[in-house]
């Protein structure tokens, strides 16, 4: 008969951090993702006109 294979401790504590690492990896893309969807539909004239206001805020 064959013996049953073993698999080492260390090495399933390296494919379990592996997976968690990339879970965190995808959910990092998918945030970047939705960020750069929301900074393009953000017009740029409001942004230039709020850094306007602060200087001449800090002017005054």
């Amino acid at each position: 008969m064959a013996q049953p294979l073993y698999r080492p401790t260390g090495v399933t504590i390296i494919a379990i951090l592996t997976i968690i690492g990339g879970i965190l990896l995808c959910f990092g893309g998918i945030s970047l993702l939705a960020l750069g969807a929301f900074f393009v539909s953000v017009p740029i004239d409001s942004i230039i006109s709020e850094q306007q206001q602060q200087q001449q805020l800090q002017v005054q």
